[in-house]
């Protein structure tokens, strides 16, 4: 069954080969919604929201568990599109969304003389700078005022240009942001 859904695949493994970093890979404990069509009649349905387990499968209930961790979203369809033609038969296709990204985070770091207030959020696609002041009421004031940064897990510094992207309209430093990166504002990290 996995000729069929060999140019998936094909496709997925390019995307895990590309530099950079894998935000956009499943891993515990994201939350997949997966809806499942053309299994044969009489098969119990696979439709909900399923967790990402510590040990990185989802649980399909009677068609057993499934390895998702690590794979991009397409590439976790095609392997459990393969796992349930192997276990039930048919031709299954199978609908998915990444309901959560539970195992991604970023921090908002508000700074304010000798006061920190820190503000973990789940990152979501396409998140930015903006996207993140904007989630802390009143931090655009403050950024604003004292400035913006972001910190990179591998501890790279990037000033962001809060008037640019506000009064402007220009981008260049809305960053996008990524799992475990830390946005300063109000204060130089």
């Amino acid at each position: 069954m996995l000729g069929s859904h060999l140019p998936v695949i094909l496709a997925g493994l390019v995307n895990l080969m590309l530099p950079g970093p894998q935000d956009d890979v499943i891993a515990p404990p994201d939350i997949l919604r997966l809806h499942v069509v053309g299994l044969p009649a009489g098969a119990p349905p696979v439709f909900g929201a399923f967790l990402v387990q510590c040990d990185g499968k989802v649980d399909l209930g009677p068609y057993g568990s499934v390895p998702v961790a690590g794979l991009p979203l397409d590439l976790a369809r095609a392997v459990i599109a393969d796992h349930l033609a192997d276990r039930a038969g048919g031709w299954p296709v199978v609908l998915a969304a990444v309901q959560g990204f539970n195992s991604k985070q970023f921090y908002v770091i508000a700074r304010a003389g000798r006061r920190e207030d820190v503000h973990a959020f789940l990152v979501r696609p396409r998140e930015t700078v903006a996207n993140a002041v904007a989630r802390v009421p009143g931090l655009a004031a403050v950024a604003a005022r004292g400035g913006v940064w972001v910190v990179s897990p591998g501890g790279r510094v990037r000033e962001v240009d809060w008037r640019a992207i506000t009064k402007d309209g220009r981008a260049e430093t809305n960053f996008a942001l990524g799992r475990g990166d830390r946005v300063y504002v109000g204060g130089r990290p």
